[in-house]
């Protein structure tokens, strides 16, 4: 356990090699990426458990949860590191790089969920109808369908119904801390996108999405593509927004030069 502002963040170290800080999707724990690190045997990964999250703390009131996992990335990182992030992991590992600029060797960005870059899109704008119907559900307390709804928006086909009942329930009672996640990234309440601030990171970066996630990733992904100084784009054919699980060896494939360069 690390402690930041006052609550505790669980992590877990292991492997030898390229230090590599692995922050995690909503809903997810640190074993999300375990597919992946198969496919990554010779890093030395930093795993965060994400506020709210696996046996981290909640979120301390005052602040949010992406700030709060930034700066649990930031207590992290005490060298030269290199920053994976995957969907709201991805926000918080891109507001953490912003803050570490030098001390950053790689940052790879796996669907950024940072809807404030697409605003104004029509994929904005679908995001949104379809997340009301999410946060509908909870006020109403039909957990369960929430959750299903937030997993037929991000998970493969079928994949609610291909889960147990015991995934099922514990998806559904951890579907309230969505609404609270969102606001920063939908909002950009930590200033990641102000003028001139992505422009001045010069790091490499990597943008990896999957072709049949939902549009509004591409529109973020347009928007970070244009303002990044150093940024190449990846798009996994067939993939979702899960591809780190689904397509773990395409993913490593396009992280691993990176990590050896």
């Amino acid at each position: 356990m690390i402690t930041v502002s006052g609550a505790r963040l669980h992590v877990r170290r292991q492997g030898q090699g390229p230090r590599v800080i692995f922050t995690h999707c909503s809903l997810g724990t640190i074993s999300t990426w375990r597919p992946l690190l198969a496919c990554l045997p010779d890093v030395a990964a930093c795993l965060l458990d994400l506020p709210d999250h696996g046996q981290s703390d909640q979120t301390p009131e005052g602040t949010n949860s992406q700030r709060f996992a930034a700066d649990g990335i930031v207590h992290l990182a005490d060298g030269p590191v290199h920053l994976v992030g995957h969907s709201f992991g991805a926000t918080a590992t891109l507001l953490a790089a912003l803050e570490l600029g030098e001390r950053v060797q790689s940052l790879t960005l796996i669907e950024p969920v940072q809807f404030a870059a697409a605003r104004g899109s029509e994929a904005f704008n679908d995001h949104g109808m379809i997340f009301q119907k999410i946060d509908q559900a909870i006020q109403n307390g039909e957990s369960r369908l929430a959750a299903q709804r937030f997993l037929e928006l991000w998970g493969e086909p079928n994949a609610w119904h291909d889960l147990p009942a015991t995934a099922q329930a514990a998806l559904a009672a951890m579907i309230h801390v969505i609404p609270a996640q969102t606001g920063a990234p939908r909002d950009d309440v930590n200033g990641i996108l102000c003028h001139g601030r992505l422009e001045g990171f010069h790091a490499p970066v990597r943008l990896i999405e999957g072709s049949e996630s939902h549009p509004v990733v591409a529109a973020v992904h347009d928007h970070l593509e244009q303002r990044f100084a150093n940024v190449e784009r990846h798009i996994i054919n067939g993939a979702g927004h899960m591809n780190p699980i689904t397509q773990a060896r395409d993913v490593a494939h396009i992280i691993r030069p990176l990590l050896v360069s």
